[in-house]
């Protein structure tokens, strides 16, 4: 299909969105079902949270993964407004840090624009970083087929946002690690075709049923999460 063909999701599927509210109620009363799923070792493991989201946002998927026995750690840089030389330099920091005091390679999950940066930062890092998950994050194919445009404008004060395709485009490309990208057709944020990988050795997409902002309170991505973290 060609990139002009894929648009943003539908004003309807993004009203939806609000069934994110039922999902985490779910997510919380169900304690995530960690008995059933496969134990870690302490292995490291960095949550990155999507665009205007914190730590915050993503302190229960950290807690579910924590109960299984992984080493999970926040981003500590506050609320997620965008990449630039601080974060990258911080970001890129926080996970030499952590390979050098644990002494492993350190997984990556980023949820949403949080996917692209880890990503990246495998990009930049492939003998310290494990592998990568993607949770719903825009990346490939075209920039403009998600409804966080708007957001961008407004934390700019409107100014138009430069899309630049040629390094979009690089972008698009796999890192030298393991990534799987977690993407749901139902996602009222980003066209679920935007947040799969190219097929390639190291590359695998897995759907899952659920809202945008609930992937971080998803019981199928948390066992998907567990189950390749158990598998070195």
């Amino acid at each position: 299909m060609s990139e002009a063909a894929i648009k943003p999701p539908s004003l309807k599927q993004l009203l939806l969105e609000v069934r994110c509210l039922p999902e985490w109620g779910r997510f919380l009363l169900s304690n995530t079902g960690a008995q059933e799923l496969p134990r870690g070792n302490g292995r490291p493991v960095l949550v990155i949270p999507g665009f205007g989201a914190s730590d915050l946002y993503t302190a229960s998927l950290r807690r579910a993964l924590s109960r299984l026995g992984h080493d999970v750690h926040g981003w500590g840089l506050g609320l997620n407004t965008g990449m630039n030389s601080h974060v990258r330099k911080a970001l890129a920091q926080k996970v030499s840090n952590l390979h050098t005091t644990v002494g492993q390679p350190v997984s990556l999950i980023g949820w949403s624009l949080g996917g692209v940066f880890a990503r990246e930062l495998a990009r930049q890092l492939p003998t310290e970083v494990a592998r990568v998950f993607t949770l719903g994050s825009p990346f490939n194919i075209t920039p403009a087929a998600n409804n966080m445009l708007p957001l961008f404008k407004l934390v700019n004060r409107g100014k138009p946002v430069k899309l630049d395709m040629e390094g979009f485009l690089r972008r698009a490309e796999p890192p030298p690690v393991r990534c799987t990208a977690i993407y749901s057709k139902t996602d009222g944020v980003v066209d679920w075709r935007t947040a799969c990988e190219r097929e390639a050795p190291n590359t695998e997409n897995i759907e899952v049923t659920g809202s945008h902002f609930g992937m971080v309170c998803n019981q199928q991505v948390v066992r998907v999460i567990a189950e390749r973290l158990a598998n070195p």
